[in-house]
């Protein structure tokens, strides 16, 4: 695996919440305090180190997922230079999904706006909500 310094690229605020391991954990500070980089931090370190993952994002209107969540993770795989580990899709028109070649753990993309897609989803095993309110 490739040696990612998480102290030097997480803000300090956020840095020990890598241990916790509680069934809930909820981000709170102002704006461009770091809390959706943290969250995509956490996921991708996840999706690195353990197995069996179908992760799932989550956004008031899925429309926005692109430019937000989903961005943000691509943000984070390629800053710790892990773009080789994970299969990302490109084109406007391709769905949102980011699997890790390494051990098959993946990550879906759901708007809270589509309510019938999110039924059939199975199998998830952590879910990170961007901006729930």
């Amino acid at each position: 695996m490739i040696p990612i310094d998480f102290a030097a690229t997480t803000n300090t605020k956020f840095y020990p919440l890598y241990a916790d391991t509680s069934r809930y954990l909820v981000l709170w500070g102002g704006g461009s305090s770091g809390k959706s980089r943290f969250a995509a931090q956490k996921l991708i370190a996840r999706m690195l180190s353990e197995k069996g993952h179908r992760l799932l994002c989550l956004r008031k209107v899925a429309k926005t997922l692109r430019e937000s969540v989903f961005a943000e993770l691509k943000t984070v795989i390629g800053g710790w230079g892990v773009s080789a580990l994970f299969s990302i899709p490109t084109g406007i028109n391709r769905d949102l999904h980011i699997k890790c070649r390494a051990n098959g753990n993946e990550i879906l993309f759901s708007g809270l706006d589509a309510v019938e897609k999110r039924k059939s989803i199975v199998g998830i095993t952590g879910i990170w909500v961007e901006e729930a309110s």
